[in-house]
């Protein structure tokens, strides 16, 4: 296991606007991004619940991975 600490992330230049969904996203995807550096992960555009969805349509469909084009 391995733990690692970033640098502090400041917050501040969002002070009163705690309730706005734009400020929500924005401070959100900084810590996000901060922990993609910290752990080496690579950033994936999409929702979980998306990929979730999909997973189960192929579950019911009877596939547990997508097919190739071609095959």
């Amino acid at each position: 296991m391995v733990i690692r600490f970033g640098e502090p992330l400041d917050f501040s230049r969002y002070a009163g606007m705690e309730h706005e969904k734009a400020v929500l996203r924005a401070v959100t995807d900084e810590i996000m991004y901060a922990i993609l550096a910290l752990s080496g992960q690579e950033y994936v555009d999409r929702y979980a619940a998306d990929v979730k969805a999909e997973e189960a349509q192929r579950a019911a469909q009877g596939r547990r991975f997508p097919r190739r084009p071609g095959r």
